[in-house]
């Protein structure tokens, strides 16, 4: 049928008239449902101004009966989700407890612990967090790559604990395994590059593998705990919760005041607790979050008003003190600039006590479907979730993510016979570098290993690159498989700088290859032939000693199961 042809039938049956009462029934009932989002965020406000003391108006206000039988009226109706019953955390001895821990008898943490209990069970959770501590969501899948993420972080000396929280999807089996990678006090060493390297930067000398005094030094054991957050929720409320919302309930339950939320494949490559916590810009603000890579992608004109209209109002700043939103979110990248993707958050560091009520907004997010639908899994609930609870302390990390690896050879970079001018980097790892230094590289995404995907078969066949730099299709996928090459990181200029050219050189910093799954992107230092402070990304080179440091990680991390794990021990 030709549109002429369905034009004449839909005049003919009247069609025209009824898709106009039906587009206005769908009109109706958007405006409907941002009409109640727009009054749910204002209640949180409210409610974090009157009874989470967020704004500091109300901190000498005495709880009485009438108070606390408010708060439980209140929270019975605004958080239907909430069973009212606190998560297990159990111990890795098998210590299992049904409130929060006191982390300071469990580690060398000082905490003055004395939580102020009443009926309001928002502000229970909120006094009994403290101490500080890393929290990972993950279940039985997840349990190659934890097992490579605890071998990583204790051979960067990592004395944070950690909580893994789990909606009942994390057996008694794996657990165990777990517990036996973070305990290990007997590790097999033959399968670590560069041990040297890293017992000469310690100055440990004389050192024995069957010394376990020497060995907790240098892989110090983690204090380890699960909680399981699944009575906490309630039944009915249950199937909201999958996928990156598991992740929200591990922000939102884990026991510390401190928290470092990782997701499970994070490769970080520096101490955490040095880098992040005791940071300046950390203990100013009590948040620090980490930009995305820069992309061309450009969001949905309508999904950034709508997040703009959950922000803080003038009754909300003139009745309860609230801020008002200001131009850090009004025009940053995703708001303002309307691009897909503003933070990366395989690292979230925050002080959930601060920062309670824009915590508890994130995770609400998460539960209201046509606000979750419009973001890109969970990366910028964190950030949206402080902006509209009216709290805008929070530290974003300046440099946006770059690629992490090898630089594609220059002998590969052509046009023409002529060699380019722009270095080229080819990675399917997100790399996130300190902007303090513009030179410390904290943390990448996608774990160790160069690409996850089982693509090298095809790749080769499709990319005359490869042909040109692997022998055969084995060699690719031995290198696919192999671990990641730390060697560089560019940071490119932001993806909307484009030069067009006829030389070959690339119109935009960055680049999407269809190798490894999709996965795989490219940045440049240089864009479309020219070299000026304007158009320059950040290179940065590793010398050879950093190499043979992140040799060193990488082979703790892919080796993981052979050096803190023996799987003959599985029951």
């Amino acid at each position: 049928m030709t549109d002429d042809q369905f034009n004449e039938y839909a005049k003919k049956e009247n069609l025209i008239e009824l898709y106009k009462v039906a587009y206005k029934k769908v009109v109706q009932e958007s405006k409907s449902t941002e009409r109640k989002l727009i009054d749910a965020s204002t209640h949180l406000r409210v409610y974090g101004a009157c009874y989470l003391d967020q704004y500091g108006q109300h901190n000498d206000y005495e709880s009485d009966a009438q108070f606390e039988k408010d708060c439980l009226d209140i929270e019975m109706r605004m958080f239907p989700w909430l069973s009212r019953r606190l998560p297990t955390y159990k111990r890795w001895d098998g210590t299992e407890l049904k409130t929060l821990p006191d982390i300071s008898k469990y580690t060398n943490q000082i905490d003055d612990y004395n939580p102020i209990l009443t009926n309001c069970y928002m502000k229970n959770l909120k006094h009994q967090l403290n101490g500080r501590g890393i929290t990972i969501s993950a279940k039985d899948d997840h349990f190659d790559i934890l097992v490579g993420l605890f071998s990583l972080l204790r051979s960067l000396g990592n004395k944070l604990p950690i909580e893994i929280v789990h909606k009942g999807d994390l057996s008694e089996k794996i657990q165990k395994q777990l517990i036996d990678v973070a305990r290990m006090d007997t590790p097999n060493i033959t399968s670590i590059k560069n041990l040297d390297v890293i017992l000469n930067q310690r100055n440990i000398t004389d050192f024995n593998p069957s010394n376990k005094t020497q060995v907790n030094e240098l892989f110090p054991k983690i204090e380890l705990w699960f909680v399981d957050v699944q009575h906490a929720i309630s039944q009915n409320y249950r199937d909201k919760f999958n996928a990156y919302a598991n992740k929200l309930l591990a922000y939102f339950f884990n026991s510390f005041k401190d928290c470092i939320l990782l997701d499970a494949d994070t490769v970080p490559v520096v101490d955490l607790e040095s880098k992040i916590f005791d940071s300046e810009e950390y203990k100013k603000q009590g948040a620090f979050f980490f930009k995305d890579r820069e992309l061309f992608y450009q969001g949905i004109f309508s999904d950034r008003k709508f997040f703009a209209k959950l922000m803080p109002t003038n009754i909300d700043t003139g009745m309860f003190k609230v801020p008002k939103a200001t131009d850090k979110t009004l025009k940053n990248r995703f708001i303002g600039g309307r691009f897909l993707h503003y933070m990366e958050a395989g690292v979230v560091a925050i002080d959930k006590a601060k920062h309670f009520t824009g915590v508890l907004t994130t995770l609400q997010l998460q539960i209201w479907a046509p606000a979750a639908s419009k973001v890109w899994g969970d990366k910028e609930l964190f950030w949206l979730g402080l902006s509209i609870s009216g709290d805008e302390d929070y530290y974003m990390n300046e440099l946006a993510a770059g690629s992490v690896g090898q630089l594609t050879p220059k002998r590969f970079r052509t046009h023409e016979d002529k060699e380019l001018i722009g270095r080229e980097l080819c990675s399917t790892h997100p790399a996130h570098v300190s902007s303090v230094d513009n030179s410390t590289l904290l943390w990448f995404n996608s774990g160790y290993q160069y690409c996850k995907k089982d693509t090298a078969n095809e790749d080769y066949d499709e990319s005359k690159l490869y042909q040109k730099m692997f022998p055969s299709k084995d060699d690719l996928n031995k290198y696919y498989k192999d671990t990641l090459k730390v060697e560089a990181v560019i940071i490119p200029k932001h993806a909307e700088y484009h030069v067009g050219n006829d030389i070959g050189e690339n119109p935009r910093g960055w680049g999407m290859k269809h190798e490894c799954g999709g996965y795989m992107f490219c940045s440049f230092d240089k864009v479309g032939g020219k070299d000026d402070p304007v158009s320059n990304g950040l290179l940065l080179q590793f010398n050879e000693t950093q190499q043979k440091i992140y040799d060193y990680h990488g082979s703790v991390w892919i080796n993981g199961n052979k050096i803190f794990y023996d799987p003959t021990t599985k029951k």
